[in-house]
């Protein structure tokens, strides 16, 4: 006659189907993302060498002061907003 499985060898099973799962559903995830960033590459256009950004004053005002100001303004900000 077939006995009924222990407790014990149907935790290990539930256990493994855990491990099957989650190894399952990680495989896919890294699938779907690399399907993703595959889709983001351009195929037909011609990629150039990126030239350097000129150091006009308003290149530096947008890119190098504003950045640095929204940063110190954040900490700020936060800072405040902790006490």
């Amino acid at each position: 006659m077939n006995k009924p499985p222990g407790l014990l060898a149907l935790v290990v099973r539930i256990i493994n189907l855990q491990r099957m799962i989650k190894k399952a559903a990680i495989f896919t995830f890294l699938l779907l993302v690399t399907a993703v960033v595959m889709a983001q590459v351009p195929s037909g256009i011609p990629s150039g060498t990126p030239e350097p950004l000129e150091l006009t004053l308003t290149n530096i005002i947008v890119f190098i002061v504003l950045p640095v100001i929204i940063v110190i303004l954040y900490i700020y900000w936060r800072r405040k907003k902790r006490k």
